[in-house]
């Protein structure tokens, strides 16, 4: 009777969050409680460092403050698999589909290597992947970081895809890059205010460029701010970066401004 009493109460709070598509923990693992604080405020993506240790990939920003047992399995791909069980087969009850994207510290054959024996026991909540078709699951894996080569290229089937660099925005390879990412302060100058013509041009045309080609674009190292979450959700920015995740998700949740009501002259 208690656990069934208790199985209502999770239910209920899972049910209470509302999933934000473009809401995406950077360094999520160093949050105090990597990926729950994430889920229960209803980011849909996450990132997570990786550094190849032997056979495993283990969490961390750098090798200084790598863990014994801290593994991408534990941290973040298990309490997934957990969730998309509990929740029919979806990190949200009828929600999107979850983004990680997982960046390899590490050579990236090497990591990839380890990466794809380690996705097979998850392959369940897995978007899979070959040359021409996506097969869309729970949850989708991104490797960005010290990318995989040809070695990756030349598998018939994944688990897994790739992080797009700019100019891989219109890169004829459908199922490859199904995100692109860039260095926010290597494209644009704008920190605050008003965005100079020049720029909002440059910005619009890089979201149109990859949603054109079905892909989704996300920039690093933006202001973390709402001056500057305002500015890419205007800009049809799919996936907003942040270390905060409340004011972010807060953020989301309010309704958009008002626009300022125009008092005009009474005709003569």
């Amino acid at each position: 009777m208690i656990a069934g009493f208790l199985a209502v109460l999770v239910g209920s709070a899972s049910a209470a969050v509302v999933p934000l598509p473009q809401a995406y923990s950077h360094n999520d693992y160093k949050q105090k409680r990597p990926l729950d604080d994430a889920l229960e405020r209803g980011f849909c993506s996450a990132e997570a460092d990786v550094h190849l240790r032997g056979s495993e990939l283990l969490v961390a920003h750098t090798g200084g403050e790598i863990k014994p047992g801290v593994t991408l399995q534990k941290l973040y791909l298990d309490p997934l698999l957990a969730r998309v069980r509990a929740h029919g087969g979806r990190v949200y009850r009828d929600g999107p589909t979850f983004l990680l994207m997982v960046e390899f510290k590490s050579d990236g054959d090497e990591s990839w290597q380890v990466l794809r024996e380690a996705l097979k026991p998850y392959a369940e909540m897995l978007t899979a992947f070959t040359s021409t078709v996506t097969a869309h699951g729970a949850v989708t894996i991104v490797i960005t970081g010290h990318r995989p080569g040809m070695i990756f290229r030349a598998e018939p089937r994944r688990l897994a895809a790739l992080d797009g660099g700019f100019g891989d925005r219109d890169s004829p390879e459908p199922t490859l890059y199904p995100v692109i990412s860039d260095n926010w302060a290597a494209r644009f100058q704008w920190r605050g205010g008003r965005m100079e013509p020049e720029e909002k041009a440059r910005l619009e045309r890089a979201v149109r460029d990859a949603h054109g080609n079905a892909r989704l674009i996300r920039f690093w190292g933006a202001p973390d701010r709402e001056e500057a979450w305002a500015l890419l959700r205007g800009a049809g920015v799919d996936l907003i970066n942040t270390d905060r995740l409340e004011r972010l998700k807060n953020f989301l949740l309010a309704p958009p401004p008002k626009a300022p009501r125009v008092i005009r002259d009474l005709p003569e």
